[in-house]
């Protein structure tokens, strides 16, 4: 029971999220896992074209995208992330809509909170 209270508690720190920056026409999305035991070893998986399903990586027909930093070009609308606990294989879905439209200070980074 005291290792699963350790854990729990060093697991609690910031929830995952999806940082983003833009560049042009372009989305420079970073996968951030929240902290803790847990954060650091999760794997990440992604949807970027906004069907509700994980996308296959196209340098690796067959897996799919699971890196923490990618790019997206010309695509603005709902980006989703899942998070996959390695331990118990739990996912947490976090989903974030970007408008490329939208004016933002130069340089700004974004991300969801």
């Amino acid at each position: 029971v005291g290792g699963a209270l350790v854990f729990m508690m060093t697991d609690c720190h910031h929830k995952p999220r999806i940082e983003y920056k833009i560049s042009g026409s372009q989305l420079l999305l970073h996968a951030d896992p929240g902290t803790g035991i847990v954060g650091a070893t999760s794997r990440i998986y992604w949807d970027l074209d906004g069907d509700g399903r994980k996308d296959v990586d196209p340098a690796r027909p067959g897996e799919f995208l699971d890196k923490r930093d990618v790019v997206v070009t010309g695509y603005d609308g709902p980006i989703t992330m899942w998070v996959e606990d390695p331990i118990t294989h739990r996912e947490v879905k976090v989903t974030q809509s970007i408008n490329l439209n939208v004016p933002r200070p130069s340089g700004a980074s974004q991300g969801a909170k």
